[in-house]
């Protein structure tokens, strides 16, 4: 392919900022409208106050976001640097190795775009988390103040989300420059196909992982309140006794793995690592499916009003306490059976 022309390049970027103001436009209309709606009802400062925090939470984002993913393709050339795209020549693209740069510089700013545009929709719950109060009251599973579960919670749980997603696509990145550059070498075997730089780099994004994994279980022990799968909504017997145990297992169990990548940094081969990885997938299914339902069929189920009445009673005291219904008085009025037909007409 030649080089484009001036007229060429002058019709592409005219094109480029027309086709830009064209998807932004509705966008722009809209932000107009509301900025004048906010205005008419005395609320402006309301607008303003979302607006600037979406911009700038999601041009952080965007950033971070395609910094990161960046340095990881930067770590991974420079590590191949002096490797050619082998699997390009084997395949007759050979021609085409000078875009890709070009093309992950692209794939990256996509990715960015979107890692931006989940932060721009997280200013509500940012400013829940930095404006959050208590509410004075435990919840009876954790002892955890209600106000964690409404402004706390829901941040990291999407911090959380925004992170492992950016460490994923930085590891697919990361994977497939060593794999076009030929530094995964399979005819060496599976367990010695990563080596050098390579191997180190992948297995410090595998441990980065691993502990954000660790820390999802963590944090999926307090969604657990919010469960819908007991007699009623809320942590029930199973769930506090099967499913809460599981978690804080794999827990713990998700940071062994990321020891195990650790230590593969001082080893040739990937056995270790990958044998761990094989016996974590069936303790995965063990601990989050198996152990629950077992506890569920055999456990609760028997003997079930008896089992789930505590949570049972959780989730009427905490719904009385949501409707203001916590402090009323109850009485007792003892039966009277001498109704007849001469107090029904008096009344």
């Amino acid at each position: 392919m030649g080089q484009l022309t001036l007229t060429q390049r002058i019709g592409f970027t005219v094109f480029t900022i027309v086709a830009l103001g064209i998807l932004l436009s509705g966008t722009l209309v809209h932000l107009l409208t509301e900025s004048w709606w906010f205005e008419a009802v005395q609320f402006a400062d309301v607008f303003w106050t979302r607006l600037t925090w979406q911009v700038a939470i999601g041009a952080i984002a965007f950033l971070l976001y395609g910094g990161f993913l960046w340095g990881n393709y930067a770590i991974a050339s420079r590590v191949t640097k002096y490797h050619t795209y082998r699997l390009l020549n084997e395949m007759n693209l050979h021609a085409y190795a000078r875009y890709v740069p070009t093309m992950i510089l692209a794939f990256i700013v996509m990715l960015a775009l979107g890692g931006g545009a989940v932060g721009y929709s997280m200013w509500e719950t940012a400013l829940k988390f930095l404006n959050g109060t208590s509410f004075d009251l435990a919840d009876p599973i954790y002892q955890q103040d209600v106000g964690f579960y409404l402004f706390q919670l829901p941040f990291y749980q999407q911090v959380h989300g925004w992170l492992l997603g950016l460490l994923i696509w930085s590891l697919i990145i990361a994977l497939v420059i060593y794999g076009i550059k030929g530094a995964i070498e399979p005819d060496r075997g599976w367990q010695y196909a990563l080596r050098g730089g390579s191997k180190t780099h992948i297995s410090l994004l595998l441990v980065a992982i691993a502990l954000l994994f660790a820390v999802g279980f963590w944090l999926q022990r307090y969604e657990l309140l919010y469960s819908s799968q007991g007699v009623v909504f809320g942590a029930g017997y199973t769930d506090v006794h099967a499913q809460e145990q599981a978690y804080w297992f794999m827990s713990m169990a998700t940071l062994v793995m990321a020891g195990l990548f650790v230590a593969s940094l001082w080893r040739m081969s990937l056995v270790v690592p990958v044998i761990g990885l094989g016996i974590y997938v069936v303790a995965w299914i063990g601990m989050t499916q198996l152990y629950p339902q077992f506890q569920q069929r055999f456990i609760v189920e028997p003997n079930e009003l008896t089992k789930e009445t505590p949570y049972i009673e959780h989730n009427l005291d905490f719904t009385r306490w949501a409707y203001g219904l916590d402090d009323v008085t109850r009485e007792r009025y003892p039966a009277e059976t001498n109704l007849n037909r001469e107090a029904l007409a008096q009344n």
